[in-house]
C-alpha cells in the first residue's frame, strides 16, 4: 500500500486539507495513473467523495467528484 502521497495531489486538495486535515487513502493505479481518495473525519458529514487522479510522468493531478468519483471508486474495486 502506497503511503507517500505526492505533493501535486496534496497540492489540489489543499482546499479540503486546510479545513479537515491531511488524509488520502491510495486507491489503485489503473492505466498508469494513481488513484486517491480524500477520506474526511469520520464526524463529518459530507456528500460525494473526492478522488484525484495523478500522472506520475507529467505530475498532473486532476480532481474528480459527484457521481464520477463514485464510479472511479467502484471500477478500481472490481479491478
Amino acid at each position: 500500500m502506497k503511503t507517500e502521497i505526492p505533493i501535486k495531489v496534496q497540492s489540489e486538495a489543499q482546499h479540503l486539507i486546510n479545513r479537515y486535515g491531511q488524509n488520502f487513502d491510495y486507491i489503485g493505479n489503473f492505466n498508469g495513473y494513481e488513484y486517491y481518495i480524500y477520506k474526511f473525519p469520520e464526524e463529518t458529514i459530507t456528500g460525494f467523495p473526492f478522488v484525484y487522479v495523478y500522472n506520475s510522468e507529467t505530475e498532473e493531478v486532476i480532481e474528480i467528484s459527484g457521481s464520477r468519483a463514485l464510479d472511479i471508486i467502484g471500477e478500481l474495486a472490481n479491478n
